[in-house]
């Protein structure tokens, strides 16, 4: 889905070049985009693996299946492949795209750690946010070369991650048999 060009739901035609990839890479008002979803929506980053790794070696230990700890160790691993793809999807070398990740985790962190008392500073990362998406919509950081290098470095990821959650998932069915 990410690079077949053919499929009309590809991201390279449902998410072009300008506005619409970068909400999908960074959010918008009504969606987190790929960055929000693997890092800052729920409860932790890296799309609540590590999170879901520390559930199962509780488990482990309450329900006395020591073979949790494989599935955990696995889903930290998956984990990390996520933090990867948020990474290739928003490169340091794309400077409004490092620059957009670095505003919505702050966002996030002020967020948690100061709650309300961090309003002033979340409404200003928000209109230097909407100044980004400003920018991404008039001249988008790449060009349709670059953006379709992005998409293809994203889909080997993607399949990286998916290759570590059926592991993870396997290990997991194969500690509760």
């Amino acid at each position: 889905m990410l690079i077949n060009t053919r499929n009309p739901q590809s991201w390279g035609r449902y998410f072009p070049r300008g506005a619409s990839l970068f909400s999908a890479l960074l959010g918008n008002s009504h969606s987190p985009g790929l960055f929000g979803w693997v890092n800052t929506y729920g409860s932790g980053a890296n799309a609540e693996r590590d999170l879901y790794a520390d559930f199962l070696e509780e488990a482990a230990m309450v329900l006395k299946k020591p073979d949790l700890n494989e599935a955990a160790k696995l889903f930290r691993i998956s984990g990390r492949e996520w933090a990867t793809l948020v990474d290739l999807a928003l490169p340091n070398r794309v400077e409004l795209l490092m620059r957009g990740r670095e505003l919505l985790a702050l966002r996030c962190t002020l967020f948690i750690d100061k709650g309300s008392a961090a309003l002033d500073e979340v409404l200003q990362i928000d209109r230097d946010f909407e100044d980004l998406r400003t920018k991404a919509t008039k001249a988008f950081p790449l060009d349709d070369a670059g953006v379709a290098a992005l998409l293809g470095q994203m889909s080997e990821q993607v399949l990286r991650i998916h290759n570590a959650e059926s592991q993870a998932i396997e290990a997991l069915q194969e500690a509760m048999s």
